[in-house]
């Protein structure tokens, strides 16, 4: 079975890219636009029987969409890995936003230039 992942980027063009890198990869792919429809799947997830496997966000704005994610995932029962895209995480994310997952297990940074190893190495250490 395909590994479900949720990518959130608000530039239609990277998450494009980035899906496309997904889907060759064997990977199954959701995306979504901005914080807000993210965090509406993610609550009806609690309710239906979606399943995911990993939430892949390439930049979260406001600690307040962090940790509203993060609560997010705690609710679910589960440890979802959440993978953060960026150039260097200390360039793009505040130490705030740093905190608010290193808080939290199954986090992870990684640079587009490694991206789908780390997801790949994040799915099979979960499915562990």
């Amino acid at each position: 079975m395909k590994t479900h992942i949720l990518l959130l980027d608000e530039k239609a063009e990277t998450r494009r890219t980035i899906k496309f890198l997904l889907k060759i990869s064997g990977h199954r792919v959701t995306e979504f636009l901005n914080h807000e429809e993210a965090v509406n799947w993610i609550a009806n997830a609690r309710k239906t029987p979606l399943s995911f496997d990993l939430l892949l966000v390439n930049y979260l704005d406001t600690n307040a969409q962090t940790s509203t994610l993060v609560e997010l995932f705690n609710s679910l029962g589960k440890t979802v890995p959440i993978v953060l895209l960026t150039h260097t995480a200390t360039e793009t994310y505040s130490s705030t936003h740093i905190e608010s997952f290193r808080n939290r297990a199954g986090y992870f940074f990684c640079t587009p230039e490694v991206l789908i190893e780390t997801v790949n190495a994040v799915v099979d250490k979960s499915a562990q």
